[in-house]
């Protein structure tokens, strides 16, 4: 089975700064967090035709924190029943956006929010700068 992988960049502040600007939380508040996963909802049980009937399985969210600069970013694994279009790539991305931002997405960032070592606020990072999106691949 074709498996398409999503990535979605966070944003972790505690409050702003004076001139409004993130007050961004440090690599090791983030670390907390890293490899914290969600299964309860699969993607595909609240997606449209026809993208859902090309789809198996896209299940769980999982965090995992960038060497590079340790911010937090989401990571889904979507299992297609064929490769998709270029068309259909672009369909399943938007609709990936919309559920990390009002959906399963906010589902789990929420549910981090209550944990006692999460003393950050977590948020889907384009919901800030439109510019920073959630990027689809194929990966197998």
């Amino acid at each position: 089975m074709p498996t398409y992988e999503a990535v979605t960049p966070l944003v972790a502040f505690v409050g702003f700064t004076p001139s409004g600007d993130f007050n961004f939380a440090s690599r090791d508040q983030l670390s907390v967090l890293d490899g914290a996963a969600y299964i309860d909802e699969d993607f595909v049980d609240y997606m449209d035709q026809p993208l859902a009937a090309i789809m198996r399985k896209g299940r769980g969210i999982r965090l995992a924190q960038r060497e590079s600069d340790g911010q937090l970013i989401a990571i889904t694994h979507f299992e297609t029943l064929r490769e998709i279009s270029e068309t259909e790539l672009a369909q399943l991305k938007d609709y990936y956006d919309a559920q990390m931002s009002d959906g399963i997405g906010e589902n789990f960032l929420t549910q981090l929010q209550t944990r006692p070592d999460v003393q950050f606020r977590l948020e889907v990072f384009w919901l800030y700068d439109s510019a920073i999106r959630s990027q689809i691949q194929k990966v197998k």
